[in-house]
């Protein structure tokens, strides 16, 4: 004989449900804790960029060539394409210090075009050869 109504009875158990769904608060709020962290660590490299520019004079805005420029590793080189002359200009005379980049006037697939296959360098001294 049943002594209890089935049909009211939870098939879970509610002790385990509310313990889990308090973990994934916890972990909610921390990741919400580090995103925020995160987000005034890069507004401060923002602004800290911004304050020192390319040449020591002060930028409104960085724009992709500067974090492109950024993430160049020792070895790399870059060159920025801008359809507009008078932009080229700014650009060029805001990377003048910088070395290892190139700022072109014109289509940038045309001139990625240009630049592509690069050479080889496989001339004598060369690891490969």
């Amino acid at each position: 004989m049943l002594r209890t109504n089935l049909a009211t009875k939870p098939f879970y158990n509610d002790r385990v449900v509310r313990v889990g769904l308090a973990a994934l608060a916890l972990v909610a709020l921390g990741l919400t804790v580090f995103n925020a962290a995160e987000v005034y660590r890069l507004q401060s490299q923002n602004r800290e960029l911004v304050a020192t520019g390319v040449r020591g004079a002060s930028l409104h805005y960085r724009g992709s060539p500067l974090l492109a420029m950024q993430a160049l590793r020792s070895q790399d080189r870059a060159v920025f394409f801008e359809m507009q002359r008078d932009e080229a200009g700014q650009l060029r005379k805001s990377l003048e210090g910088a070395a290892r980049v190139r700022v072109e006037s014109g289509d940038g697939f045309a001139g990625l075009r240009a630049l592509l296959p690069p050479p080889e360098r496989r001339g004598p001294g060369s690891k490969f050869s």
